[in-house]
């Protein structure tokens, strides 16, 4: 992934997003995670580790006799992962590197990645990376989303061309903001052994994670503005209309589907 593949606001704007992410989408991760038992001692690499909310997990399931390494392209966002980490007295080792630079090989018991491979130019490099990255018999796991999935209730014209304008910025970046149900076939393709899948799908009628289809595109109108795919002033206008179908107690939005996929490297 280079600086310009990825669409949505960095720095401390773009932090506070994937605390709130984090915060809506772990208790499905977690349940991810637990089906692998990782446990004490275990090395764990978190690919595109973000805010470092799945590292800190990580650090908290392998001990101390265990580690994490997470890394990411954003300074700020890295900064605040180690004051998570901090705060949870717990140690990771965060390292400022893009996804396509990176080059372990046969380090980790597990290698996770969430909400990374639909920003890539090229995820197949990517999977092949966190592949040669794990131990013969190590753990690859990847969740990402279907951005065209999104479920919500009532109808809202905002939130579909919320949608519409994420998946056009995505693409006139290189990315594929579909590639959930893809995953198993690049699993496959990778040669990962057996892969599991998942689908999973938050909804929300109320708290922070209704707010995440309203936050990301505040977060992407500067892309998708350079893009031609919007205006300042239509990003206003849905950023309103979002907080009006946040504030109504009947609605429901869901994040975007999200497909888990899990396989281990051949042996």
């Amino acid at each position: 992934m280079t600086e310009t593949s990825y669409i949505i606001k960095g720095g401390d704007s773009g932090a506070d997003r994937l605390r709130i992410l984090g915060e809506a989408t772990w208790p499905s991760t977690e349940r991810l995670l637990n089906k692998l038992h990782i446990s004490s001692g275990m090395h764990s690499l978190d690919f595109g580790c973000g805010g470092g909310d799945v590292s800190v997990k990580l650090a908290q399931l392998v001990g101390p006799s265990g580690s994490v390494t997470g890394i990411d392209m954003d300074s700020t966002v890295l900064e605040r992962a180690r004051g998570l980490a901090l705060e949870n007295n717990v140690s990771v080792e965060f390292l400022e590197k893009h996804c396509e630079e990176f080059d372990e090989q046969n380090r980790y018991d597990v290698a996770y990645a969430r909400f990374i491979l639909s920003h890539l130019t090229d995820p197949h490099d990517a999977l092949r990376r966190m592949k040669e990255s794990v131990k013969p018999g190590g753990w690859v796991v990847a969740e990402d989303i279907d951005i065209a999935s999104h479920l919500y209730y009532p109808d809202n014209e905002a939130v579909a061309r919320y949608v519409n304008i994420y998946e056009e910025s995505a693409r006139y970046r290189g990315a594929d903001p579909n590639i959930g149900p893809k995953l198993v076939s690049i699993f496959v393709e990778g040669g990962i052994r057996d892969p599991e899948v998942n689908v999973v799908m938050p909804t929300f009628r109320a708290g922070p994670g209704k707010s995440i289809a309203r936050i990301t595109l505040r977060n992407i109108a500067d892309t998708a503005i350079e893009a031609g795919i919007t205006t300042r002033e239509e990003v206003d206008d849905l950023l309103e209309e979002l907080s009006r179908f946040e504030a109504d107690p009947t609605s429901i939005i869901s994040t975007a589907q999200i497909i888990q996929v899990w396989g281990r490297r051949p042996t």
